[in-house]
C-alpha cells in the first residue's frame, strides 16, 4: 500500500495495461476510499503474493525466467493453496 500523509492508498485497474490495450478498448484505474475494504484487498490480495516462496519466478537480466527456490529453513507458502482455504468457502 501507498501511503501519503498517514494514509494508505490502494487502488484497482485493469490488469493488462500494455500499450496496444490504449488503444483498442478502454482500461481504468480507480482508488478504494473505503478504509475496511483497502486493509481486505492489501491483507487478502496483495499480501500473500509478497509472501509466497513456493511459485516464484525471478526476471533473469537477459529476459528469461527462472523459478526461485525457497531459502533453507523457510516454511514453504504458497498464495493460491492460502486464498482456497482461507476464502474458498466465503
Amino acid at each position: 500500500m501507498r501511503k501519503r500523509a498517514g494514509q494508505a492508498k490502494v487502488y484497482l485497474s485493469s490488469a493488462d495495461w500494455m500499450g496496444r490495450n490504449f488503444f483498442s478498448r478502454v482500461e481504468t484505474c480507480f482508488p478504494i476510499e473505503d478504509e475496511e475494504s483497502r486493509r481486505a484487498i492489501f491483507e487478502e490480495g496483495l499480501e500473500p503474493y509478497l509472501r509466497d516462496n513456493a511459485r516464484v519466478w525471478l526476471l533473469r537480466p537477459d529476459g528469461s525466467y527462472e523459478q526461485a527456490e525457497a531459502t533453507k529453513g523457510d516454511e514453504r507458502f504458497c498464495a493460491q493453496e492460502w486464498l482456497l482455504e482461507h476464502l474458498g468457502a466465503a
